[in-house]
């Protein structure tokens, strides 16, 4: 399994940790500390031909954060 660890191409939001496979991907979220370092490991032990995904929380700031579908729509876009 390649386990690709770069920054999708077309957002920082978003970690690319398989960037390809047959089935839909999978997206994971951050802990509630923010750290999505579980995600590489986790993906490693994962019997599944899917890409697969962390996504970083939007930033707090904002009036509307985006939904979690939302988030995940916008990378399907993307790829």
């Amino acid at each position: 399994m390649k386990i690709d660890l770069e920054p999708h191409r077309n957002t920082a939001q978003v970690l690319s940790v398989r960037a390809t496979g047959s089935q839909p991907p999978i997206f994971f979220v951050p802990t509630g500390l923010g750290d999505c370092s579980y995600v590489l490991s986790l993906a490693k032990e994962m019997d599944i031909d899917c890409p697969v995904y962390a996504l970083a929380w939007p930033p707090f700031n904002e009036v509307c954060p985006p939904t979690l579908e939302a988030m995940t729509s916008q990378v399907i876009l993307a790829t």
